[in-house]
C-alpha cells in the first residue's frame, strides 16, 4: 500500500505546485477513472455455410448485426446464437449480454447458416452470404 500512498502524495504535491497554492492537511481531492468502451469483432474463418467469429468487449450489452451480402440471397437462417435467427433483406440483430463484468474476455461464436436463394439464381461458388458487425446497444 505504501507505493500507492506515495504516488498519491506525489500527485497532490504536483497539483499544489502547479496551482501555486499550498494544500491544507484536510484537503480532499476526488479522482475518477473512465475506461473507454471496447468492442471489436473479428471473423476468424468463414465460408458459404459457416463462420467462426470472435468478439472482444468490455461493454455490458452489444448487438451482433447481420446484413445479406449475396445479391441472390432472399434470407439466411443463422444457427449458433441460441434460437435460429432469420435474416432477410432488412437485416437482423442478436443482442448479447456480456457476462464478463467489464473484463476484456473474448466471446467466440460458431455460426452455421442455411441460405434461401431467389428463384432463378445461378448455381455457382459463393462466399460468405452475410456481413457481420458488432455495435454497442
Amino acid at each position: 500500500m505504501a507505493p500507492r500512498r506515495s504516488g498519491m502524495l506525489a500527485l497532490l504535491s504536483a497539483v499544489a505546485c502547479l496551482s501555486g497554492q499550498a494544500l491544507a492537511a484536510d484537503t480532499r481531492i476526488q479522482l475518477g477513472v473512465r475506461i473507454p468502451a471496447v468492442l471489436k469483432l473479428k471473423v476468424l474463418d468463414a465460408s458459404s455455410q459457416e463462420a467462426q467469429v470472435e468478439v472482444l468487449s468490455n461493454v455490458r450489452t452489444y448487438d451482433l448485426r447481420f446484413d445479406l451480402a449475396d445479391e441472390d440471397a432472399v434470407a439466411v437462417e443463422i444457427h449458433g446464437l441460441g434460437p435460429p435467427l432469420v435474416v432477410g433483406r432488412e437485416g437482423g440483430v442478436f443482442r448479447v449480454a456480456n457476462r464478463s463484468g467489464g473484463e476484456h474476455l473474448p466471446a467466440r461464436y460458431s455460426l452455421r447458416y442455411t441460405v434461401l436463394y431467389r428463384d432463378g439464381a445461378e448455381p455457382r461458388a459463393r462466399r460468405l452470404p452475410l456481413r457481420i458487425w458488432a455495435q454497442v446497444s
